[in-house]
């Protein structure tokens, strides 16, 4: 049985490493103009982040956590941007495109909380290098990767957001803004919203003793949403660039940059560490 969980384990690794890369070709894809169109690179892309993001969590958080955190994301994001569609009173006054395809309540489509979710995911992964976890883990440890995370989550935003709402219509700002078309108030919801999320998992962390199996995972693998951040810091770069936005490209280098080169040099000094065993 135990050589049974191995091998599925193993197969698993291979799987999210794979989705990893079929991930980064998609993303690739992007700027090649190909006749299948748009929206099914953007569709591949997406999923394939979300389902590596998903099963990395199922093997390095144990399934329950895994799914507590999906859960825990699509609810409360889910909620908020419905509030916010509704209202405008979350990030201001927006809607969805069609774009996007079929809508949850008519409202949001079902491509956003999966890319809320693989978000979340990697920004709480670069987090833990900047908020290092001791033997002895609080509430306060998760209320300190919470506010890390969030503002790792908010600065994917600042350029993200212009790009794919100004220049792609995916979403119409009504009033428009002062950054790019965007309203500040875009931002604010953003860290409340991504706070909430890692609050409520952080909670639930804490007070739950599910924890992940204990594996033999390489330094890499354990640190795939690291590597998923980064890749995602590059995509914002180049993207911006490619669209003639300077100040976009300059704004994910160094907010994402930021925190993807704290990353990075912890990454190597784990590897060093490791070699000189």
């Amino acid at each position: 049985m135990r050589m049974f969980k191995q091998k599925i384990s193993k197969g698993v690794q291979y799987l999210v490493t794979l989705l990893f890369f079929i991930m980064i070709i998609f993303t690739v894809f992007q700027y090649i103009p190909l006749p299948m169109g748009g929206m099914f690179v953007f569709a591949i892309f997406l999923l394939s982040f979300f389902l590596c993001a998903l099963f990395h969590g199922v093997l390095c958080l144990g399934w329950r956590s895994a799914l507590v955190f999906v859960g825990i994301t699509f609810i409360i994001c889910l909620f908020f941007e419905c509030l916010g569609v509704t209202t405008g009173i979350i990030y201001g006054l927006y809607y969805y495109t069609d774009f996007l395809g079929y809508k949850l309540f008519n409202l949001v489509p079902i491509y956003i909380p999966i890319a809320w979710f693989m978000m979340i995911y990697a920004s709480y992964g670069v987090s833990v290098h900047i908020v290092p976890r001791d033997n002895n883990v609080t509430l306060r440890y998760h209320i300190k990767r919470a506010l890390v995370s969030s503002i790792a989550m908010t600065s994917w935003d600042l350029s993200m957001d212009p790009r794919l709402s100004t220049e792609w219509g995916l979403w119409v700002w009504v009033d428009g803004g002062p950054w790019f078309g965007v309203p500040i108030q875009n931002y604010i919801g953003w860290f409340i919203t991504s706070m909430s999320i890692y609050i409520a998992y952080g909670i639930y962390n804490q007070y739950t003793s599910i924890r992940g199996g204990k594996h033999d995972f390489s330094i890499l693998f354990i640190n795939l949403p690291t590597f998923l951040y980064i890749a995602m810091t590059i995509n914002e770069v180049v993207a911006s660039v490619m669209i003639d936005q300077p100040i976009l490209a300059l704004t994910a280098a160094l907010s994402m940059g930021s925190f993807s080169f704290m990353a990075i040099l912890n990454v190597l000094g784990m590897l060093r560490n490791n070699c000189t065993k």
